[in-house]
């Protein structure tokens, strides 16, 4: 393990980016469907989303995302799946470019508590 910016990360762990704990829910809209799922954790460059039937998502599927951060404004983010387990669904963020990754990134890690 190792420390950076007061978040643990494992060095196995292929994210790019700390998580920390986010326990909201979030709209997805996949075409013309609309699901309403509880999240785990945010970064800045994606979320996990748990799911009690991660079935009905498929890997590589693309959606619109919807969540309220505290304090701000809601947060509308284009994202595709890169991971499904049990649990959930792994989103990455395709519509953030590097120069406002690296804005948001501050943001994002003083908001939530720390992934531990």
């Amino acid at each position: 393990m190792i420390k950076v910016d007061k978040f643990t990360m494992n060095m196995n762990n292929r994210r790019n980016a700390p998580r920390t704990k986010y326990k909201g829910m979030v709209d997805l809209v996949m075409g013309r469907r609309l699901y309403k799922e509880p999240s785990d954790n945010i970064s800045s460059t994606g979320i996990f989303i748990n799911s009690s039937s991660p079935e009905k998502y498929a890997i590589f599927d693309k959606l619109t995302l919807t969540f309220q951060l505290p304090d701000a404004s809601p947060v509308k983010r284009v994202g595709q799946i890169v991971r499904k387990n049990n649990n959930g669904i792994g989103v990455t963020y395709l519509d953030i470019e590097p120069p406002r990754e690296y804005h948001v990134k501050p943001n994002i890690q003083t908001l939530f508590s720390p992934v531990i």
